[in-house]
């Protein structure tokens, strides 16, 4: 049948690249978004960010949307799993539309280095992002870390709004020409993780304070490694930068707690041992957590784990170093070989 033949009041648009219209089209259908958007992204991190900075403003009884790996979360309660990290960039607009429908004005979502990549958020207002760390990752699909490393950064350059906030850890070097971006689009940029960051947590005789722009404040904490409490950082400057006052974030700072399959305790064996589970799947993730365990512990952990398969090979035999440098027995599993055959990837690591 031929086109027009078709008698249809349909209206039907032609376009050589309707990827680039997309997101005014989906600004048109979802005009009602909420006024915080965070993106949140880096190599680790970013579901453990997601989920205190959810908790603190649910301990506070503020609306709050959360979507990311643990799938999509309103006020604390799951939604739905998701297929990705970062949804299609149809799916992110329309989640962010409903949850603001509902009543929620605070949308949290953490940015895969995909998702940043294939222009996922295209059109999403953020006016918030942060960037956890950036480490060897996903080096199957960007080639390289310098590729992988940009499109870390897009969240900065390419979908940060102007006059927004930009949080980030001290310890990443962010290039001049970037900065220079931020300064351009009036972006205010807030640091945290080290003594000259704008927001530190320090410890002294078990006993916690939190430093904000060198003003010192008592802190109650259960989380106690320093990976855990470098997330903690990064969401409490979230927080204030949506607006939440430091006296409500350091009055429930204490009943936060770990996301699930975050370091998450799941057994403890005839012998008085623990057993915990953790998604660790980079090897500046595994060195974390097996170092912070050792000093909890004054031992090495044994260690139970595995690596993917049809994703960066290049990562096997360093975290295979990594479990042997600082783990007592090592047991290498299989972990989802997709079309890999399983013993290569075990003889790889």
């Amino acid at each position: 049948m031929k086109l027009n033949n078709i008698k249809s009041k349909i209206p039907i648009i032609y376009d050589k690249d309707i990827k680039k219209k997309l997101p005014n089209l989906l600004n048109y259908l979802y005009k009602i978004l909420p006024n915080n958007i965070v993106g949140i992204t880096g190599t680790n991190g970013k579901t453990s960010v997601s989920w205190y900075l959810s908790q603190i403003f649910n301990l506070n009884n503020i609306n709050v949307s959360y979507l990311g790996t643990l799938g999509e979360y309103y006020n604390g309660k799951k939604i739905s799993n998701l297929n990705n990290t970062t949804p299609d960039i149809c799916s992110l607009h329309k989640i962010a539309f409903t949850h603001c429908k509902k009543g929620s004005n605070n949308f949290i979502f953490e940015a895969s280095s995909h998702g940043l990549e294939q222009g996922r958020i295209e059109g999403l207002p953020v006016n918030i992002a942060a960037i956890t760390n950036i480490s060897r990752d996903h080096l199957d699909y960007h080639k390289n870390m310098k590729s992988y490393r940009k499109a870390k950064l897009k969240i900065l350059t390419d979908y940060l709004e102007e006059k927004g906030t930009a949080i980030f850890n001290s310890k990443i070097h962010i290039p001049k020409k970037i900065m220079k971006i931020l300064y351009r689009k009036s972006v205010k940029t807030i640091t945290y993780g080290s003594k000259k960051s704008n927001l530190y947590i320090s410890k002294k005789n078990k006993k916690f304070s939190l430093s904000i722009n060198n003003k010192k404040y008592n802190l109650a904490l259960n989380l106690l490694n320093d990976y855990d409490i470098k997330n903690l950082e990064c969401s409490i400057c979230i927080a204030l930068a949506m607006g939440i006052k430091k006296k409500y974030i350091i009055k429930k700072i204490s009943n936060i707690s770990r996301p699930p399959g975050r370091m998450e305790k799941c057994d403890n064996m005839y012998n008085n041992s623990k057993v915990f589970v953790d998604f660790a799947h980079t090897p500046d993730a595994l060195k974390n957590i097996l170092i912070s365990t050792y000093k909890s512990l004054g031992k090495k952990p044994n260690l139970v784990f595995g690596c993917g398969g049809n994703r960066d090979k290049s990562k096997r035999i360093i975290m295979g170093k990594i479990a042997s440098a600082y783990s007592q027995n090592i047991y290498i599993t299989d972990d989802n070989p997709r079309n890999e055959k399983p013993e290569m990837i075990r003889l790889e690591i």
